[in-house]
């Protein structure tokens, strides 16, 4: 064990109550990948079971980590920790992970994949874009690209219409639309629509939320983005555009009805969630001109916890060959 404080003195304790976890993990503006929500979603869709573990100080959360159970040929019981652990910027990050790490050793995990939610300087493979709306509207459509803030206007004047998705038919049609663009690119789509449908349906949380913006004109979906809101952060999980309607714009009309909305529920940050310059580079293009700050991330990383877990790491097996990853 390292001399480390935090590793010395924590103590694990389970939260049992979905909204008490909620409300806690919105004080440190923790990811919605880490909510009970979403821990609840994936286990009734998927049977992924999670674990809800904290360590606090009188009262208060620190560090936060909701772990999904995965059970591995050879390996055992494996711990995935998707967007987290979530921690308190007063908190030692290495300290936190060793201590982490201790906790799910004693209830019998035997590898741990994390993937830490934070800013790190050193270039890494995780990017994404944090537009800043704490600035306001007026200083946030000074940096946005004028082409862009165009388009807002023009699909203004087209009739587009932004709404948010109050049907299950909307998500189902949303979802084909997001499906048939990644078989068109090639990349896979994470989730499914049972998981979006039981997300945007399941009773909403004060500091938890989910919802499907969507741009509709002459009747028909033309854009979609579902997003979710962690305290005050916002976060773009899926989107679609049905190309035969960007020249109407509607790309930006729903990305900027997003963030007006974010806007007036107070929040301070929305995370466009993932960009890609090489191999999507529309879509990395698009963000760019959103007047957001590109940021690195430190990612995935996976620690052997007993002998079978180094037996494991030392044939290099890596998230996806096990099938870790995912929300």
């Amino acid at each position: 064990m390292l001399n480390d404080p935090v590793s010395q003195s924590s103590e694990w304790r389970e939260i049992g109550d979905g909204k008490v976890w909620d409300g806690m993990l919105a004080e440190l503006n923790g990811h919605p990948l880490q909510s009970a929500k979403w821990g609840e979603a994936r286990s009734e869709v998927d049977g992924h079971e999670s674990l809800y573990l904290m360590f606090g100080e009188n009262g208060n959360p620190l560090c936060m980590a909701r772990v999904e159970t995965r059970h591995l040929s050879v390996v055992g019981k494996a711990a995935w920790i998707p967007r987290g652990p979530s921690m308190a910027l007063n908190m030692s990050s290495s300290g936190v992970e060793i201590a982490l790490q201790q906790e799910l050793c004693k209830r019998g995990f035997s590898l741990v994949f994390t993937d830490e939610y934070a800013v790190t300087s050193v270039n890494k493979d995780v990017r994404t874009i944090w537009i800043d709306l704490e600035q306001g509207l007026n200083a946030l459509i000074k940096r946005i690209d004028k082409q862009w803030m165009y388009g807002v206007r023009r699909a203004t004047r087209e009739g587009v219409n932004v709404v948010r998705a109050t049907s299950a038919d909307e998500v189902t049609a949303f979802y084909q639309m997001c499906s048939d663009i990644s078989q068109n690119k090639g990349f896979e789509l994470p989730g499914s629509e049972q998981l979006m449908q039981k997300l945007l349906y399941s009773p909403m949380a004060p500091d938890q939320e989910m919802h499907l913006f969507l741009a509709m004109y002459k009747g028909r979906i033309a854009a979609g983005a579902f997003i979710a809101r962690s305290g005050r952060h916002v976060h773009y999980f899926w989107g679609a555009t049905d190309r035969e309607l960007s020249r109407q714009r509607v790309g930006e009309a729903v990305q900027w009805a997003v963030i007006k909305w974010a806007y007036e529920q107070g929040c301070g940050r929305y995370d466009l969630e993932g960009i890609d310059p090489v191999n999507n580079p529309g879509v990395y293009a698009f963000k760019k001109k959103m007047g957001g700050e590109e940021v690195d991330l430190i990612g995935k990383k996976y620690y052997p916890l007993n002998i079978r877990g180094r037996i494991i790491s030392l044939v290099a097996v890596t998230l996806g060959r096990i099938g870790i990853i995912g929300y």
